[in-house]
C-alpha cells in the first residue's frame, strides 16, 4: 500500500487558469505563496508527524549496525592472498630539487623554464611556487601552449569547460588572480572577487597557441592590470585583503600535449625575485609514523599539503612460490619497494600487477608503498571545498602468492533469468598441467547456504589456457534490489586430493535491458529512482578525503539514505575524480542498490573535442573489466553535463560505444549524461543533440547521426533545469514540458529516457547541533529562490525554502513519471558540494532530512494515485478533482481511496475507486466534485494492489 498526499487551496469564484505557482506567470502573488508554503509546511509536519529539531534520516548506530551486519570481511584463500591490511602508515614531506617548489606529476626544468608534458592519463602536470605573504607589486612570466592543445571548443569558452592551462596567484589556497588559455586558442582572465563558484570570465587575448607570450600583472590598490606583448588589456579587481602567497600552474582536466612556463620577475613590496630556481640544499627529511592502518588509506587537507603517504607490511613467502603484487590503485602516483629496492614506478593511479618474485627470499619480506601528494586543483570553481588538497590514496590490493598452477582472472555474465533458473558463462583464465582437475562451485557470501558444485573439468577442456563453460542452474538465486542475493563463485585447481591453487570472485546473477524503450531488470520493468552521490561528507574539516576515499561508513550512511529514500538506484557524481573504489559495488550488491558508475576516468570522453579520439578509452575500458561481476553496476556512464555540437556528440557515443560496448556488453551505456536537451531553451549554449532515430537534430531540421547515438544499449539522459523547476524556472516551463523532442525521447520504443538531474534548493534547518557548530550559507543557487518566487526567503523562512523544495519534488516527480520517464534522479543526495553549502539536496550536509525528503520519497513509490495535472489552487464553484493512477501493473486491480481533508484535519470527503483495473501504466481514474468552503486542505490517495 502507498500514500501520497497532496496540498491545495481553494477559493470560490476565483480562476486560477492552468494553476502556474511560481515563476513570470504565476497566477497568485508573492505574498500568497508564502502563505501557501506556510499552510504546506505545516501540513507536512503533521502527515509525517514530525518532531520539532528532526531526527537523521540514518543515525550513526544504524550504520555501524547495518555495516557489522554485511560481514566485508575478505574470504580470498589465505594460502594464496595477503591483504594490504594492519599496515604501517608514515609521512614524509616531499621535497623538490628547487627552493620554494613542488612539482606534481611529470614537470621538468629545461633551459630556465618548467615544461609540463601531458601523459595519458590525468591528473595532468601541475607546479607550485611559493613566496611568502608581502604585498605584490608586479609579475611577469612568459607561456607557451603547443598547438596540440587545439581543440573544437566554441570561439566563446563555456562555464562549465576545463579544458584549460591555468595560471593562479593563490593565498594560501584561495584564488586571488586566475588566467586561462583554453583550448580554442583563447586567453580569459577569471574573476575571482564576485563568486569563488561561477567565476565570470573576460576574454583579453585571442589566438595565443603555439606562440611564447609575455604577460604582465601590475598591481595597485583593489585593482590589477593585465599586460601581455606589453600591450594592456585591462584592469581586473582583486578579492579585498587578499595578499597572495604561492603561484599555482595547472594543466586542467584533459591530457593533451605540452606547454611551458617561465617565470621572469615577481616584485614584492619587501624583496623582488629573478631568480626562481635556487637549488634545495637540505633535501632531507624525516618521516613521521602514523600508526597502523588497512587500505585504503587516504592522505589530504591543507595540514597534510606536500607530504608522501608511506605504507610498510611485513609478509612471509614460502618456497617455490612466485609473488605479484596487485594494486588496486596508487591516486595520484607513486612507487613500490620490496626489501629496500624500488621494483615500480607507478605513473598513474590504473590499477596495476606488479611480479616482486625476484626481489623476494623464502621467509619474511617487507613491502613500502608510497604515493605522492596531489595538486591543490580545482577542476570545477563551482562546486568545490575552501580548501583544496584533496586526497592521495593507496586504494588496496593484496600480494598473490601463485605456485606453478594458478587460477588468473574469472569473469561472469548471466545470460538468462527465466522460471525459476539461472543460466550464466564462466570463463577463467588458467595455467594448469595435463592431468590436474577444475572444479567450477558457487556459496552464498554468508557462507552459511554450503557450496553448491556446478561443473568439475580435465585439464583438455582448457583450450589455450581459457575454461569457458556454461551452467543452468534452478539452485541459486537471482540478484535484484528486493532479494540481493551475492555468490562466491571459486575456480578451483585439484591434483588429486590436492588443492593446487584457486580464485573466488563476488557476483550475482541478473540481467539489464533496455527493451520497448523501458529497463527491464530480469526481464520485469523497473523504474530507477534515487539520487546523485556527490561525495562532499562530513566532518567539514575531512571533504578534501571523503570526497576521494570515504570510509566503508560513510558509504553504508549513503546508500541506507537511499533506501529510506525510496530509491533503488545511485548514480555515483564525484566530480573531477570519479571512483573505481570497489568498496562502493560490494556494499551495494548487499543492500540491493543499483549503480550507475564512471570510473576513475570520469568525463575523459570529453577530450574528443580534441581530434575526436578518446586517449584513454583502453584504460576505461580496462576499469570496467576490473568491476564486471559486479551485479550492483547496471550501467557504464561516460561524462556529464558536456556542451556539445552534433560533431562531438556522434565522436563522443561512437568511442565510448566502440570502448566500453566491446569490454561489456551486458550492461546499458550512457555516453554522456543530459546534452542539455531542450530545444531553444538553452540557445545561449547552442547545445545540440539527435532526434530519437538519430534523422534529425534538436530543431527538428534533417541530420543524420553516427552509429553510437542509435546503439541498442546506449539510453537517452537529460538535465532539465529550468523545465524542472531546478533552477528557479517557471511553473508553465514545467507543466507544459514544451521541448520540441521532448515527446519522441520521452515515447521512444527503442531506448530508455533518464532524467539524471532535477532539484530546487531547500534552506538547511538551523536548530539543529551540527548547524550550529558549522554552516556556510553562501551558494551560487539563492539568485533561483527570486526567480522561483518573487522574493528571497530570509534565514527565518527555512521551513518556507524548504517546503517550495517539497512542493517542487513533488509537482515534478509526479510530472515526470506521469510521461513516462524510466528514472529520476535528485541533485543531489546530501548537502555539499559548494563548501558545505549545496542547498539542492534534501537531505542536509550533517544527514537530517529536509520537507523534500518525505515528498520526494513518495514520488519515488512503484505505485501511488495522485491529482491529475500540477495545479496547487483552485476555482470557481466546487472542487473538482482528477486522480490518476500511476506506475500500475497492467490489469491487476486495485483499490484507491481519496480523502479529501481542511487545514485543521477535519474530515470534508471520502471516496473510493473499488477494484480498478488499469490497461496502461498510467491511467486516469475519473473526477471528484464537492463543496467546500474556502481554505486550504490535503489531498490523501491511498492506493492498494487487491489482484494480479
Amino acid at each position: 500500500m502507498s500514500d501520497f498526499n497532496e496540498f491545495i487551496c481553494f477559493t470560490r469564484g476565483r480562476d486560477y487558469g492552468d494553476g502556474n505557482f511560481s515563476g513570470k506567470k504565476s497566477v497568485i502573488s508573492a505574498d500568497e505563496r508564502k502563505d501557501f508554503l506556510r499552510e504546506y509546511a505545516s501540513m507536512l509536519e503533521k502527515t509525517y508527524s514530525l518532531p520539532e529539531v528532526a531526527d537523521k534520516v540514518v543515525t550513526d548506530k544504524e550504520t555501524a549496525e547495518v555495516l557489522a551486519r554485511l560481514d566485508l570481511r575478505d574470504r580470498r584463500n589465505a594460502d594464496f592472498y595477503i591483504p594490504l591490511e594492519d599496515m604501517r602508515i608514515y609521512t614524509k614531506p616531499s621535497v623538490s630539487p628547487y627552493s620554494g617548489w613542488h612539482f606534481y606529476s611529470s614537470v621538468r626544468f629545461c633551459g630556465g623554464e618548467l615544461v609540463f608534458e601531458d601523459g595519458k592519463l590525468p591528473p595532468v602536470p601541475c607546479a607550485k611556487y611559493s613566496f611568502g605573504k608581502s604585498p605584490l607589486r608586479e609579475f611577469e612570466f612568459e607561456i607557451y601552449v603547443d598547438k596540440g592543445f587545439a581543440g573544437t571548443l566554441r570561439t566563446k569558452p563555456l562555464d562549465t569547460s576545463m579544458a584549460a592551462r591555468f595560471v593562479e596567484l593563490r593565498s594560501d589556497g584561495k584564488t586571488v588572480v586566475k588566467l586561462a588559455v583554453y583550448c580554442n586558442g583563447t586567453m580569459c582572465v577569471l574573476d575571482a572577487s564576485e563568486s569563488q563558484y561561477h567565476m565570470p570570465r573576460t576574454v583579453v587575448a585571442e589566438n595565443v597557441l603555439g606562440k611564447k607570450i609575455n604577460v604582465k600583472l601590475a598591481f595597485g590598490g583593489s585593482l590589477y592590470t593585465l599586460y601581455i606583448g606589453g600591450v594592456k588589456k585591462g584592469d581586473f579587481p582583486v578579492p579585498t585583503g587578499e595578499i597572495p602567497n604561492n603561484l599555482f600552474l595547472s594543466g586542467g582536466m584533459h591530457p593533451r600535449a605540452f606547454w611551458r612556463f617561465k617565470p621572469v620577475r615577481l616584485e614584492m613590496q619587501d624583496f623582488t625575485v629573478t631568480e626562481f630556481f635556487a637549488a634545495q640544499t637540505d633535501r632531507s627529511e624525516p618521516a613521521e609514523y602514523i600508526g597502523r592502518q588497512s587500505a585504503p588509506v587516504a592522505l589530504g587537507t591543507y595540514k597534510n599539503r606536500d607530504k608522501i603517504l608511506i605504507a610498510e607490511k611485513d609478509f612471509y613467502v614460502a618456497d617455490g612460490m612466485r609473488a605479484v603484487l596487485i594494486s588496486d590503485g596508487l591516486d595520484p602516483c607513486g612507487n613500490i619497494y620490496v626489501n629496500g629496492t624500488k621494483v615500480a614506478d607507478i605513473n598513474g593511479f590504473m590499477p596495476s600487477e606488479t611480479d616482486i618474485t625476484d626481489f623476494v627470499h623464502s621467509g619474511e619480506n617487507t613491502l613500502m608503498i608510497t604515493v605522492f601528494p596531489r595538486a591543490p586543483e580545482v577542476l570545477y570553481p563551482w562546486h568545490r571545498h575552501a580548501d583544496p588538497y584533496n586526497a592521495w590514496v593507496l586504494r588496496g590490493g593484496c600480494i598473490e602468492l601463485r605456485p606453478e598452477n594458478f587460477v588468473g582472472g574469472i569473469k561472469v555474465v548471466t545470460n538468462s533469468v527465466a522460471n525459476g533458473r539461472v543460466g550464466f558463462s564462466v570463463t577463467a583464465d588458467l595455467r594448469l598441467q595435463s592431468g590436474m582437475r577444475v572444479e567450477v562451485s558457487a556459496a552464498d557470501v554468508s557462507g552459511s547456504g554450503g557450496e553448491v558444485p556446478l561443473g568439475s573439468f580435465g585439464s583438455d577442456d582448457v583450450k589455450g589456457g581459457v575454461l569457458k563453460a556454461d551452467f543452468d542452474c534452478a539452485e541459486l538465486k537471482v540478484w535484484s534490489p528486493e532479494t540481493p542475493a551475492l555468490y562466491n563463485l571459486t575456480v578451483r585447481i585439484t591434483d588429486g586430493d590436492l588443492r593446487v591453487h584457486e580464485r573466488s570472485v563476488e557476483t550475482g546473477f541478473r540481467t539489464i535491458e533496455q527493451k520497448n524503450g523501458e529497463i527491464l531488470l530480469n526481464g520485469a520493468k523497473v523504474i530507477l529512482s534515487g539520487a546523485l552521490l556527490m561525495q562532499f561528507l562530513p566532518p567539514y574539516s575531512e571533504i578534501p578525503i571523503n570526497h576521494v576515499c570515504p570510509s566503508e561508513e560513510q558509504i553504508v550512511w549513503q546508500l541506507l539514505m537511499i533506501k529510506k529514500l525510496n530509491g533503488n538506484t545511485a548514480r555515483m557524481h564525484q566530480l573531477g575524480y570519479g571512483t573505481n573504489d570497489e568498496r562502493f559495488c560490494r556494499i551495494a550488491d548487499r543492500l540491493g542498490i543499483m549503480l550507475i558508475w564512471t570510473t576513475r576516468l570520469i568525463d575523459t570522453a570529453e577530450s574528443v573535442l580534441f581530434d575526436g579520439t578518446w586517449a584513454q578509452g583502453g584504460e576505461y575500458a580496462s576499469l570496467v573489466k576490473k568491476l564486471i561481476n559486479r551485479p550492483s553496476i547496471i550501467m557504464w556512464e561516460g561524462s556529464n553535463e558536456f556542451h556539445a555540437d552534433l560533431k562531438l556528440v556522434d565522436a563522443m557515443y561512437d568511442v565510448f560505444i566502440d570502448e566500453v560496448g566491446a569490454a561489456d556488453k551486458t550492461r546499458l551505456l550512457c555516453p554522456c549524461s543530459h546534452l542539455y536537451y531542450g530545444g531553444g531553451i538553452y540557445d545561449s549554449l547552442a547545445c545540440e543533440y539527435y532526434s530519437d532515430d538519430g534523422s534529425r537534430n534538436q530543431d527538428g531540421l534533417p541530420a543524420e547521426s553516427s552509429y553510437g547515438w542509435k546503439d541498442g544499449k546506449a539510453v537517452r539522459s537529460a538535465h532539465t533545469y529550468e523545465i524542472l523547476l531546478g533552477y528557479g524556472g517557471d511553473w508553465e516551463d514545467m507543466r507544459t514540458q514544451s521541448w520540441i523532442l521532448q515527446k519522441e525521447l520521452l515515447e521512444s520504443r527503442s531506448h530508455a529516457y533518464l532524467v539524471t538531474e532535477f532539484a530546487v534548493i531547500g534552506s538547511q534547518d538551523p536548530v539543529t547541533a551540527e548547524k550550529e557548530k558549522f554552516t556556510a550559507a553562501r551558494s551560487y543557487e539563492c539568485g533561483d529562490e527570486y526567480l522561483s518566487l518573487g522574493t528571497v526567503l530570509s534565514e527565518k523562512e527555512w521551513k518556507l525554502s524548504q517546503a517550495h523544495q517539497a512542493l517542487c519534488a513533488l509537482h515534478t516527480g509526479k510530472k515526470m513519471r506521469y510521461l513516462g520517464a524510466d528514472g529520476l534522479f535528485w541533485c543531489c543526495l546530501t548537502g555539499g558540494a559548494n563548501d558545505a553549502s549545496y542547498l539542492k539536496p534534501v537531505i542536509d550536509f550533517f544527514g537530517y532530512p529536509k520537507l523534500g525528503f518525505y515528498t520526494l520519497k513518495d514520488v519515488y513509490a512503484r505505485t501511488f494515485a495522485a491529482l491529475h495535472g500540477n495545479a496547487t489552487h483552485f476555482g470557481g464553484d466546487k472542487l473538482r478533482l482528477g486522480i490518476d493512477l500511476i506506475g500500475a501493473q497492467p490489469n491487476a486491480e486495485y483499490d484507491v481511496k481519496v480523502t479529501v481533508t481542511d487545514s485543521r484535519g477535519n474530515g470534508v470527503s471520502d471516496y473510493t475507486f473499488a477494484r480498478v483495473r488499469p490497461k496502461s501504466e498510467n491511467a486516469f481514474l475519473g473526477s471528484l466534485e464537492i463543496s467546500v468552503p474556502d481554505g486550504y486542505y490535503r489531498v490523501r490517495l491511498s492506493t492498494q494492489k487487491v489482484s494480479e
